[in-house]
């Protein structure tokens, strides 16, 4: 085969899983066939019940009946709706367009993984500018944790914040891998953010905000403040922690920029085990370590049973 057809072709392969992850569907696998691709997914609807898909991609124009039998006879088999994507829509099969647009829109990349995200985000979480930015530095810093969270949990990031100016909202929305959502505050510190409690009131307030927007949607799990560091001790932190779960009956998670990046880094070669990570955990309140993260990844990869095996 071509070689530009074959790098092509997996890059077309890439943006669909990046964009099924960033839409909320679980993909365990892709199995590539002399004709088409297929990727295996799951996702849950809102009434609980697991949907089960079987996306073949064409690597022409349409599939040939013969072809389209063989992949109605394996998603039977799988309990899976087959799902046709070909160059463009017909009878029974999408376009490649209409396929990323259905799913909100593709994904190209991921921006986290960028050599220089780790050292930009740490200085623009001091409230710094980094090198080669514009702009106000708590601004960039709200981009860089907002591109750090959609490449750990592989789903989109709700951005507010900047965008929105002299409204009461939150920096962004992010949604954990099984569906429920986490207010996230971007706090640019030189010297480390103060979260003492009249700090965090207009948190409570975007949260509580939020679980009534959400309410019959989805489930507001937590808040996420992600700073340079944090003034009050890792004690401190707990207590305030436990103090907003009393107001709001979610978790509160503080975050240094240090430990996002580092996050990062860990699941760059790793990115397969995004899903399995028990994000409630993580995210269940205090100050996040980074020794909690590893143990995740560790326990995902030593438990997590591949597709075929």
């Amino acid at each position: 085969m071509n070689m530009n057809l074959e790098a092509s072709q997996a890059k077309s392969i890439s943006i669909a899983v990046r964009t099924l992850l960033a839409a909320g569907y679980v993909v365990t696998g892709t199995q590539r066939h002399p004709t088409h691709v297929e990727i295996p997914c799951t996702r849950t609807s809102r009434l609980g019940a697991e949907l089960r898909f079987l996306i073949a991609i064409c690597e022409g124009d349409e599939f040939t009946s013969e072809v389209r039998e063989d992949i109605f006879r394996a998603a039977s088999t799988e309990l899976r709706a087959p799902v046709f994507v070909g160059t463009f829509s017909s009878e029974g099969q999408l376009g490649w367009g209409d396929f990323l647009e259905a799913l909100g829109g593709a994904v190209p990349s991921w921006r986290a993984p960028a050599p220089t995200f780790g050292v930009d985000l740490v200085t623009a979480a001091r409230n710094e500018l980094p090198s080669g930015s514009s702009g106000a530095a708590w601004a960039v810093f709200e981009d860089l944790v907002a591109d750090g969270w959609e490449f750990c949990l592989g789903r989109r990031v709700r951005r507010f914040g900047a965008r929105r100016p002299g409204k009461i909202v939150s920096d962004m929305v992010a949604q954990l891998p099984d569906g429920v959502l986490l207010v996230v505050d971007a706090k640019a510190a030189a010297v480390g953010f103060n979260s003492n409690w009249p700090s965090l009131r207009p948190l409570v307030e975007y949260l509580n905000r939020q679980k009534a927007l959400q309410h019959g949607h989805n489930e507001v799990f937590g808040a996420v403040i992600v700073s340079s560091a944090f003034r009050q001790s890792e004690e401190e932190l707990s207590d305030l922690a436990r103090t907003f779960f009393s107001e709001t009956s979610a978790a509160l998670a503080f975050v240094t920029a240090d430990l996002l990046a580092e996050a990062v880094a860990e699941l760059q070669d790793q990115v397969a085990v995004r899903n399995a990570l028990r994000s409630r955990r993580v995210f269940a309140g205090g100050l996040l370590k980074l020794q909690i993260v590893r143990e995740e990844i560790r326990d995902a990869l030593s438990q997590r049973v591949e597709r075929g095996e």
